[in-house]
């Protein structure tokens, strides 16, 4: 069965009668690693996964291998690593999302424009964030520009400087 959105109900939570959801924690019966799938009726490649972690986690998945593979993870009560098995989508995400993570501290690490100011119109704040990602996408190349012509890479500090008085220049 589906509900409104075309999702499993399966695999979404439940919610109690007062309107709150079910707790995300994983229950004691439940082994780590353990995941249920759907895949929607409308988009037969698109997948939605519950994989039990800590907590549940929901994946929607476009695409990818949904073979099982294994990541490491910390045991929260006593601190080890432990491996746990895993959709092979998961672990691309774990593995990839670094460069993303990376690319936004860069973004909101001085100045951000889109967080600078507010408008009503939607329009105009995704303009400013647009902006903000070709700033950090000019000093990533720029840097990358500088390590292959052999020279030292410039601060983000000092690049953001340099970029505003030539701002100003014009």
């Amino acid at each position: 069965m589906t509900n409104k959105k075309g999702l499993c109900k399966a695999i979404l939570p439940k919610k109690k009668k007062n309107g709150r959801k079910e707790s995300s924690k994983r229950p004691n019966l439940i082994a780590k690693g353990a995941f249920d799938m759907a895949e929607l009726i409308q988009v037969p490649r698109i997948k939605f996964t519950r994989w039990w972690d800590n907590q549940g986690v929901f994946v929607l998945a476009g695409g990818g291998s949904a073979s099982l593979d294994r990541i490491v993870r910390r045991d929260p009560a006593s601190g080890e690593q432990v491996e746990v098995m895993c959709p092979r989508f998961v672990k691309d995400y774990q593995t990839f999302m670094g460069g993303v993570d990376v690319h936004d501290q860069l973004r909101l690490q001085r100045y951000s424009l889109q967080l600078a100011r507010r408008y009503k119109k939607y329009y105009k704040s995704l303009f400013l964030g647009l902006m903000d990602l070709a700033i950090v996408n000019a000093f990533i190349i720029y840097n990358a520009r500088r390590a292959a012509d052999g020279k030292s890479k410039v601060s983000h500090v000092s690049f953001m400087k340099q970029l505003h008085l030539e701002l100003c220049q014009l």
